[in-house]
């Protein structure tokens, strides 16, 4: 039995962008990203059978026919993270059909995770146990490449090459749970690594019959 989750998020985003002039063929788009993201499970309320150690398994099902829980768990969970990116775009039109684009992005994500736990002293208790593994990290450049050649002002044939990247992820809802208690993170799994990705693109942007 599950009772309904209460979920609060605080998030706050900051992006600061500049666009130069035209010199001469030469021309860039530069910025600066901030997300500050807070994520908390204020609590999750558990209702379950047959999780207390030594406990009669015929009495377990006992216990779920007549509805008489072993536990009621309050869960308390908390997700801090912090991103930063900076990118710069460089852009030379070679000629007035011709244009070519350099770009590149750098991002670095910070995250820090707590729970209350999973034992019986901390049963409605708020008090977060913080990662024993410290805060966690990810990074990552990934560059842009675009070639455009406009044949006319409807037709441009262009191509691009491009790296994505996709943040980590941290499981909390392990931390503090381990046998040895909150310092021990035998039992946490590890993060989930970064996803990249790389793309390729050829196509064509143009209006048909003046459309």
């Amino acid at each position: 039995n599950v009772d309904p989750l209460v979920t609060r998020g605080d998030f706050y985003l900051q992006e600061l962008n500049f666009a130069s002039e035209n010199f001469g063929g030469f021309y860039f788009t530069t910025g600066v990203f901030y997300l500050h993201r807070k994520e908390e499970f204020w609590p999750s309320n558990f209702t379950g059978f047959g999780f207390v150690p030594g406990a009669d398994p015929f009495d377990d099902i006992l216990e779920q026919i007549n509805g008489i829980p072993d536990f009621v768990q309050n869960t308390y969970a908390r997700s801090v993270k912090d991103s930063y990116a900076a990118y710069l775009e460089l852009n030379y039109d070679f000629t007035e059909q011709f244009t070519i684009t350099l770009a590149g992005r750098y991002s670095y994500e910070k995250v820090r995770v707590s729970n209350n736990g999973f034992l019986p002293s901390l049963f409605n208790d708020p008090t977060q146990v913080s990662d024993p593994r410290g805060s966690h990290s990810f990074k990552k450049f990934t560059p842009r490449a675009v070639l455009r050649y406009k044949v006319n002002d409807d037709h441009t044939l262009y191509a691009s090459y491009s790296k994505g990247f996709k943040s980590g992820f941290v499981d909390f809802s392990a931390v503090g749970r381990c046998p040895g208690g909150p310092q021990d993170f035998s039992c946490i799994p590890d993060p989930v690594k970064p996803e990249t990705v790389d793309s390729f693109e050829v196509g064509y942007k143009g209006r048909i019959g003046g459309v």
